[in-house]
């Protein structure tokens, strides 16, 4: 059983006029496969959305340059480091240890020989709040060299 081919159709304006009908066949319009079709879409919809996330890209970025240059003094913020690093290691306290013979026995504490939780909370009460917050009338080291004033 013979298929049935359908003919193209040939325009008539693209007929030659001369009545002459070449021996030459029409070229054949180009045929696109479902998998190119879908892998165009694909790279649309990539591009669509690659393209709508670059102003959040760029904002981002410019946030992190101007975040990275205010931070960049360096030498402001190692003398301030070394200024409250300072500060924090001189902190002596006395921390009452006993009483001996209706006297109270104190051991100096430092940061570097803390042992307990009492002298934990002795060294930050006695000596860590005042240098940091100080008293109204004459500010911590670190309040008074920060410029911080109090509300």
């Amino acid at each position: 059983m013979a298929q049935l081919e359908d003919d193209p159709v040939v325009d008539m304006k693209q007929k030659p006029a001369s009545g002459i009908v070449s021996a030459q066949a029409p070229p054949e319009p180009e045929v696109l496969t479902r998998q190119q079709v879908y892998d165009f879409l694909v790279s649309e919809r990539d591009r669509v959305r690659y393209c709508s996330s670059l102003p959040l890209t760029m904002v981002v970025f410019f946030l992190f340059a101007l975040t990275a240059w205010t931070h960049g003094n360096v030498e402001q913020t190692n003398r301030l480091q070394s200024l409250v690093r300072g500060a924090v290691n001189e902190i002596e306290v006395d921390h009452k240890i006993s009483v001996l013979d209706g006297q109270p026995v104190f051991k100096r504490i430092t940061l570097e020989n803390l042992t307990t939780m009492d002298e934990v909370w002795t060294w930050i009460a006695d000596g860590f709040v005042p240098l940091m917050a100080g008293r109204p009338e004459n500010p911590g080291v670190v309040r008074n060299f920060n410029q911080v004033v109090r509300p």
